[in-house]
């Protein structure tokens, strides 16, 4: 089955999202790109804290499928084109191995750390990435 981008409902993609990446409520405003498959979320990205050079976004996926060129496209194209910053900025718990090698793997440079940003265990410390539009391969 082919997984659709959406953008209805965008309220409760934010909400959702925030669950799914243990982060309760996002920041709002915010912009929600979900991706379903089946007629279920499998995915989406959230963006906020849009400054006018940079945007923030939190991604999700319970399903890999949504890792097309096509997708990775409409990801890219709202935050470079349609509100045109010129860097997108996430931030990744020290411990989410996964997150960390996505971020790498999409083209996301890591930038730096933030000691014990999300707690004091271990790996409590918040990994930031930034991805600038004349690096993006997607577009």
């Amino acid at each position: 089955m082919t997984v659709n981008a959406i953008t209805k409902n965008q309220k409760a993609i934010a909400l959702i999202s925030g669950m799914k990446i243990g982060r309760g409520r996002l920041p709002e405003p915010n912009s929600s790109i979900g991706f379903e498959k089946d007629g279920k979320l499998v995915g989406a990205v959230v963006f906020n804290n849009f400054t006018g050079r940079d945007i923030w976004v939190s991604v999700w996926s319970d399903d890999k499928s949504i890792w097309t060129r096509k997708n990775m496209k409409i990801m890219c194209d709202y935050p470079f084109n349609i509100c045109r910053v010129k860097r997108i900025s996430t931030v990744v718990r020290s411990g989410n191995k996964k997150a960390i090698k996505l971020n790498k793997q999409f083209g996301f440079v890591e930038e730096g750390v933030s000691r014990r940003l999300f707690g004091d265990d271990e790996d409590g410390d918040g990994v930031f990435f930034g991805l600038l539009k004349e690096d993006c391969r997607w577009l």
